[in-house]
């Protein structure tokens, strides 16, 4: 354990990922081979699943992490669960009464007569309950009511999101489909050639795996259903990502107590550096040529 640590310090995360899936389908394959070797027969073994998950980890991964979205997406609705204030406020008063009640039970161990006066703790708890209670609101926000508190443009983007979204999972499924069906055959051409022709060594069996993965993958890959798929999977995802950030840039617009800068203003201020740059180049660039004539006239 302490020599994996040491190699994912030096090595890229892509590099000791790479290195680590290979080592575990070096070792999928061990076993498989080892089974062959025992009955001299193969059937489909879960470890087939194994080497199908560490082997298209990296095709599905950035689309694994994208549907993280779809929890954040549900968060939104209702809009009182993003702005949770208030738990936190009930969590520190908590945190507070359990501090008081074991100061109580330490006193107790000493005195009694310390408890006929309010502690300053006690008082301060006191304090903060009070304060705590102006954060409280007498009416919450209906989910029933939620589209109609959407700032004007928001509701759009929100929609758009939503019908990405629905696109976007529909295409990965079929995405997903596709390659796990060519998986599939591949292993039925290794299995048809174990219990008909055989193998005679581990690299030869490894050897007709992965001649059987490059015969079912290679016109997969340039199949005009793969892609197409592809495409609009990739499509989908971005204007699902364009629009959820639209709304949430909209929503933080629209809130004037938000302290925080959309990517749109950014971006703007970004623009006018670039632009302020420019012009301050440009005057450098004459005081430095009204600066050579005068020199030159004297």
């Amino acid at each position: 354990m302490g020599l994996t640590i040491d190699l994912y310090k030096k090595l890229p995360k892509e590099s000791f990922e790479l290195f680590i899936r290979n080592l575990s389908v070096r070792e999928y394959l061990r076993e498989i081979w080892r089974l062959y070797e025992l009955n001299r027969t193969l059937d489909y073994l879960k470890e087939f699943d194994g080497i199908f998950e560490e082997l298209f980890r990296f095709f599905f991964r950035p689309f694994e992490l994208v549907i993280f979205n779809e929890r954040v997406i549900r968060n939104i609705i209702p809009i009182q669960e993003l702005f949770a204030g208030r738990d936190v406020v009930s969590a520190y008063t908590a945190f507070l009464e359990s501090i008081i009640s074991h100061m109580r039970v330490t006193f107790q161990l000493f005195t009694e007569s310390m408890f006929l006066q309010k502690l300053p703790v006690e008082k301060f708890l006191e304090e903060w309950e009070e304060f705590s209670r102006k954060f409280e609101t007498t009416g919450e926000l209906l989910l029933q009511d939620y589209p109609f508190a959407l700032p004007e443009n928001a509701k759009n983007y929100l929609l758009d999101c939503f019908v990405h979204w629905k696109e976007f999972v529909e295409s990965y499924e079929i995405y997903k489909k596709l390659i796990r069906d060519a998986y599939g055959r591949a292993v039925d051409r290794l299995l048809n050639l174990a219990n008909s022709t055989g193998f005679q060594s581990f690299e030869n069996f490894r050897d007709s795996f992965q001649e059987c993965l490059a015969k079912e993958f290679d016109p997969l890959l340039k199949s005009e259903e793969y892609l197409e798929t592809q495409g609009r999977l990739i499509k989908t995802l971005f204007d699902h990502i364009y629009c959820f950030r639209r709304f949430l840039e909209l929503l933080i617009e629209n809130n004037p107590a938000s302290p925080f800068a959309t990517v749109s203003q950014i971006d703007e201020a970004y623009k006018r550096i670039l632009d302020l740059r420019r012009k301050v180049s440009e005057l450098e660039k004459r005081i430095e040529k009204l600066e050579g004539e005068r020199c030159s006239k004297k």
